[in-house]
């Protein structure tokens, strides 16, 4: 149950997953969607990247006589901004960068609380449960992946066997003393559903695969004309669904290439207009003519077209009660926190 509370990345099973505390992820934005793949081998791309991190310290905050270790969020943040190089070429602004790395300071705070109400509640880390755990897992990995991984997260073993069981603790103490206090009736739900029925709808969504031709300079006209050369050459050879794969596979310069092309569901607001448009008008099984976009030119190809739909309560209701159920989790959580954080002495030293 608590691990819903956390975000596994490799090893590190203590990090409070972003956006909330039962948030379940983070959505894809645009760029990372339709973006060309960037030129650099991936050491240049690292380094690039840790330049772009020299900002944090050695330490990031303490929590009563423990302290956070910067190591943890370059950890965190240097492999997104490893993909975002390779993917779009770019990164966020040092502004974002230092807030982001600023947020994720404050949630391994959090987890230090947490840890500590845990321990304050009674429930010790279970360091024999961990010790098991931890072997079982290098079992599985191998000693060298096992040793990589906790090089990646730049902890030490000794960190790793401590966080586990500090995590196998509070998952403990949450599923035997927290979780079984909170309940949402179904009465509540037929309520929520009542009070926000025209919000409970599926949006209009598109799915569709497509082919990028990359323009790179979008005031170099020869380059522009060559790119829809090229688009017009490939939909020439283009004979089906199958086909469009292929050439996916072949000739487009987006990621999604390595799929036949295929992207996600969207809705309306999460493509550029012109791509947006094209996949919008298009009939199951039609394939566009070229779009331009600000990335270069696209073939379309739209594989279903699902309209906006009022989802009836008895479909909801599974959702709709675990959504109040992790809202009353959070709210709970929150109250933990507030009684530790009076209890505890906390600096933060990543200026805000």
């Amino acid at each position: 149950m608590i691990s819903r509370l956390f975000k596994t990345t490799g090893l590190c099973l203590c990090a409070l997953i972003l956006q909330g505390k039962l948030a379940s992820g983070q959505t894809e934005t645009l760029p990372s969607r339709l973006a060309p793949r960037a030129a650099g081998s991936g050491a240049s791309l690292v380094r690039r990247a840790e330049q772009e991190l020299a900002f944090i310290p050695e330490v990031v905050a303490k929590v009563d006589n423990e302290t956070i270790a910067g190591d943890r969020i370059k950890a965190a943040v240097l492999p997104n901004l490893v993909a975002m190089l390779n993917t779009q070429g770019a990164m966020p602004s040092q502004q974002e960068l230092h807030e982001f790395a600023v947020h994720l300071t404050n949630q391994l705070v959090e987890q230090k609380l947490l840890f500590q109400a845990c321990r304050r509640a009674g429930y010790e880390p279970d360091m024999e449960t961990a010790n098991r755990q931890m072997f079982e897992l290098e079992a599985r990995l191998g000693e060298e992946r096992f040793e990589q991984a906790l090089k990646e997260q730049r902890i030490s073993r000794e960190q790793f066997l401590r966080q586990t069981a500090d995590t196998i603790a509070l998952n403990h103490w949450f599923e035997t003393e927290v979780l079984p206090g909170i309940e949402v009736k179904e009465e509540e739900v037929e309520e929520f559903y009542r009070e926000n029925r025209e919000q409970i709808v599926e949006p209009e969504q598109v799915e569709v695969s497509h082919i990028l031709i990359a323009v790179q300079d979008k005031e170099n006209q020869e380059s522009l004309e060559a790119a829809e050369t090229r688009i017009r050459e490939i939909a020439a050879e283009i004979t089906g669904e199958d086909s469009f794969a292929a050439a996916a596979e072949q000739h487009s310069d987006c990621p999604s290439g390595r799929e036949g092309g295929r992207l996600p569901p969207f809705g309306r607001g999460e493509m550029v207009p012109p791509f947006e448009a094209a996949a919008f008008a298009s009939q199951p099984g039609q394939i566009s003519d070229p779009v331009q976009t600000d990335f270069g030119f696209h073939l379309i190809l739209s594989h279903n077209h699902s309209p906006r739909r009022e989802v009836p309560f008895e479909e909801a209701k599974g959702q709709l009660k675990q959504m109040l159920t992790n809202r009353r989790v959070n709210a709970t959580i929150e109250e933990i926190l507030e009684q530790q954080r009076q209890q505890t002495e906390v600096e933060i030293l990543l200026a805000p």
